[in-house]
């Protein structure tokens, strides 16, 4: 055996894949396999210099002096793998030994002919992040040896990646051999872990001794709901982030936060859960039970964010964890839970220096209150720095702040305008209103609570009226607003004496909010990504650009109550998302369909609140623009896969008395609850809410309503098999359309009696309906319908045999449902993919596919309806014959577990 190298060492550590299976289903096999297989490794390992220090299992630690060697010897191992007749050990022919392998290079300790050290570390953590059969470098070895490679061997960057228990990512490399396998499923790093956790713009400071106590806490089995409490502003969000961050690669189904500032009732709740969890939803089903059965199996990390306004509905937490039993939540709230099992953590303030003591310089340096005093002002006055002259003066302004992270904060973004001394001073001063309210605040408010309004008050008091006005208004906002929100919202009415705030002056409105975010009573948000694929620039595009603290937004609040404008700004804010809501409708199926469903979902909290506050205030007046709100949002509901949450507000709003209210109102109310519920296969239900608006709609002689409401029962009949009847609604309805000249009504009736035709196997009369109405909706450049009618022709081109044109469609198609992000119609247009595939004798991928479609479908809600399963028989039971049955299922599964990203690139392909 060659002596163990030293000095600079390449390491190549090897891995069996599914060695554990194998085990299980041959294990008089294995035996002579396993010996096989290190019998390979260490000829070919040791035939080329390489030092087997250590064996543990089927994995083989190597160490090689010579870089180019270890990467001769991985090429060489694989190959001798791959060409190996593993029936001579007596494995089943489909069977292999599939080993991963890496190399990592640097220095290591070596201590009785093994070798401990950083370098070891991580290329243990490297070859955890390999598939069976691939050879994965590190960025170390790849610079030593990419200018060395034998003829044909590529590397391919794979980026930085992040690896369990390693501080800074790692760059890597794949070796792409000819002869081996190239292409496998992605790399097994954080990075791929599930996780929405926020990136902070600012480092996190301190809090060493919380973290690991929290984070030791969650570690312990028995613990399954911890609750970090504390006032506002003690840090408890960004604690639970930074805990939630380490924890990342101990939960196999990820790290999710869920902010609920916006949420004040359980259904909502459960809503914004499922969609952040993509629950999939089961027609019949309430939300909850869904939740409940998509947890099941979980192993996860929950992070449920400003649960303090949702404290009656915290049982859910426990009905939750009862379902789960890997699921874990950690809970930021500004008082306990009282639910059996939890485990409280206070939050306490930052810690601080004992003045009497006479610390020294270096000690005050390294108080992690002092240090954030002096990250955040150099952040807003870059000159500025911790020193002798200035050090006790900040620890005595951090002491006065008793701590708070968001108190200190906010002194410390006043360097600007004040020296550490000047604001010390203000602090103490019995001439300011901050020091009255830090001095006499709330008596029922804990004492850091009356000290963290005092430093608000600060801020707020350094305040000119017309600031102060806005600052108030700006409150209504839930989660941010644009500045053409704001415009309206905030200037439409005033009260201020001086009237500095009329009209659509955007010159004050900017001057306004930027000395707000300068003085950090809001932020300004440059970028946020949308639901969809794509992301939106939200200040270039009108969309929100800036937002407050919730701890900020309630002191807000409170003046706004105090001015006696909280009513009033609350209507307007209603009113201006109500007028957004039905500007918006006409647009979503237009030319900027995208656009205008990228801004709701940007403005969606605001519209919740518009609706929230209009249901609340129970007035005739307030009802009805909640009837129109809700009944302009059906488009955006169904497209961005909110099918539950709309029906609710829906339903919510028509029980109320109807008296008093518009009837154009309500027909149109009904028609899109009646839309949502038949997405849902709820068909009974939708029939009962269509025929209740059409019933409305005869009552007003509204011809163009009347249209189309009869469309949509009819699209309801087609669901339920019902052609007749559903012809029957289609023609009449084809009819008006026509008298009125409509012609995207025109388009979509045409459409409609083209599926008609289609479902009951009439291909030559379903295809020129299709094709005029494809031709109308490319004019009207409305995508989803364009898309939709793409959808119908592919459809017809399978069935009659054409599958290159049924393809070219389905593509066509399925481009455009990515582009908008609409799960349900992408999964129809992947099971028209599926039918090409399968009709082409490609069963493994139609079965794929078909598999994925199930699932995107049940992420929203909405199964295959009766007639749709009428279609797709005769494909799938072709697919399934070409397959058998048990490959068929192993199909259908990994379908089943694709992304949409994934399930798209197999169609495309």
């Amino acid at each position: 055996m060659p002596a163990p190298p030293t000095g600079t060492v390449t390491f190549l550590f090897t891995d069996m894949e599914g060695s554990t299976r194998l085990w299980e289903l041959y294990p008089d096999a294995m035996p002579l396999a396993l010996a096989r297989h290190d019998a390979l490794l260490r000829y070919t390992f040791e035939n080329l210099d390489g030092c087997v220090f250590k064996t543990m299992g089927d994995a083989f630690c190597t160490a090689f002096g010579d870089v180019t060697q270890a990467l001769e010897a991985t090429i060489a191992a694989q190959f001798a793998l791959q060409n190996e007749d593993w029936q001579k050990s007596g494995l089943p022919s489909q069977e292999k030994l599939r080993v991963r392998m890496a190399l990592h290079t640097g220095t290591a300790q070596q201590r009785n002919s093994d070798y401990f050290g950083p370098t070891v570390n991580r290329v243990s953590r490297l070859i955890g992040a390999a598939q069976g059969g691939q050879i994965l470098l590190s960025g170390a070895t790849h610079g030593l040896v990419c200018d060395f490679l034998p003829p044909g061997v590529e590397l391919r960057d794979m980026g930085q990646r992040r690896l369990k228990d390693l501080p800074r990512p790692e760059q890597i490399f794949q070796v792409v051999v000819p002869g081996l396998q190239a292409e496998f499923p992605p790399l097994r790093t954080l990075d791929d872990r599930p996780s929405n956790l926020p990136a902070w713009a600012t480092s996190f400071v301190g809090r060493e001794r919380e973290i690991s106590a929290v984070r030791s806490l969650l570690r312990r089995s028995e613990v399954r709901l911890v609750t970090m409490t504390g006032p506002g502003g003690t840090g408890k969000t960004r604690l639970s982030v930074r805990v939630a961050a380490d924890l990342l690669d101990e939960f196999e189904d990820g790290v999710l936060f869920v902010a609920l500032a916006s949420v004040n009732t359980a259904p909502l709740m459960i809503s914004i859960l499922a969609q952040i969890l993509e629950v999939k939803e089961t027609p019949g089903q309430p939300l909850l039970e869904s939740l409940k059965s998509w947890l099941h199996t979980k192993q996860i990390l929950l992070v449920l964010d400003n649960f303090e306004q949702m404290v009656a509905a915290a049982p859910l937490l426990t009905e939750l964890l009862q379902v789960a039993p890997r699921l874990k939540i950690l809970v930021s709230s500004r008082e306990v839970l009282n639910l059996y099992g939890e485990f409280e953590f206070d939050v306490p303030p930052l810690a601080l220096p004992d003045l009497q003591s006479s610390p020294s310089l270096e000690k005050l340096l390294t108080n992690e209150a002092i240090s954030l005093f002096g990250q955040r002002a150099q952040a807003v006055k870059p000159d500025f720095k911790l020193m002798a002259a200035n050090i006790e003066t900040i620890a005595q302004i951090c002491a006065k702040l008793d701590g708070l992270p968001l108190a200190i904060e906010l002194a410390a973004v006043r360097s600007k305008q004040f020296t550490p001394n000047e604001m010390l001073v203000q602090l103490n001063s019995k001439l300011g209103g901050s020091l009255e309210l830090l001095a006499v605040g709330p008596r029922d408010l804990p004492a850091r609570q009356r000290t963290l309004r005092g430093a608000i008050d600060w801020s707020y008091q350094l305040l000119d009226e017309d600031e102060k006005q806005l600052f108030e208004r700006l409150a209504v906002f839930v989660g941010g607003w644009s500045a053409t929100a704001a415009d309206v919202v905030c200037h439409a009415v005033s009260t201020s004496p001086s009237n500095t705030l009329p009209g659509s002056h955007w010159a004050q409105l900017w001057i306004g909010m930027t000395s707000l975010a300068d003085k950090s009573l809001i932020r300004q948000v440059e970028h946020q990504a949308t639901i969809n694929t794509n992301e939106a620039s939200l200040s270039s595009n009108g969309f929100q650009s800036f937002m407050m603290l919730q701890t900020i937004r309630e002191f807000a609040l409170e003046k706004l109550v105090m001015r006696g404008e909280k009513e009033l700004i609350e209507r307007q804010h209603a009113r201006f998302y109500v007028e957004l809501a039905e500007t918006a409708e006409p647009e979503l199926r237009g030319p900027q369909q995208l656009e205008w469903m990228n801004r709701l979902e940007a403005e969606h909290d605001n519209l919740r609140a518009a609706l929230n506050w209009l249901i609340n205030n129970d007035t005739a007046p307030d009802i009805e623009a909640a009837l129109r709100l809700a009944g302009s949002l059906r488009w955006f509901w169904q497209m961005h896969n909110y099918l539950s949450e709309g029906r609710q507000w829906l339903e919510t709003v028509l029980v109320k008395d109807s008296n008093h209210l518009s009837i154009s109102a309500r027909a149109k109310a009904f028609n899109s609850a009646g839309v949502l519920a038949s997405k849902q296969a709820d068909y009974q239900r939708a029939n009962d809410l269509l025929r209740q608006s059409l019933k409305l709609q005869r009552l007003l002689k509204d011809e163009r309503g009347v249209a189309n409401t009869l469309i949509n029962l009819g699209n309801v009949a087609v669901m339920r098999g019902d052609y007749e009847q559903a012809q029957s609604f289609f023609t009449e309805c084809l009819i008006i359309q026509r008298q009125l000249e409509d012609k995207r009504g025109i388009a979509d009736t045409l459409g409609n009696l083209g599926v008609v035709a289609l479902y009951q196997g009439n291909y030559a009369e379903a295809q020129p309906f299709f094709k005029e109405g494809l031709n109308l909706q490319r004019d009207l450049q409305n995508k989803s319908n364009i898309a939709g009618a793409l959808l119908n022709l592919g459809c017809v081109m399978l069935y009659q045999g054409e599958y290159e044109q049924g393809a070219t469609f389905f593509r066509e198609s399925l481009e455009l449902f990515r582009e908008l992000g609409n799960k349900l119609h992408l999964a129809e247009a992947l099971e028209g993919m599926a039918g090409i595939f399968g009709a082409q004798m490609q069963a493994e991928g139609a079965a794929q596919l078909f598999g994925a479609a199930e699932g995107l479908r049940e992420s929203v809600g909405a199964p295959l309806s009766p007639s749709d399963q009428l279609f797709y028989e005769p494909l799938l039971d072709m697919t399934r014959k070409l397959l058998g049955d048990e490959p068929f299922k192993t199909a259908w599964k990994t379908g089943r577990d694709l992304s949409a990203e994934q399930a798209l690139t197999l169609a495309l392909s």
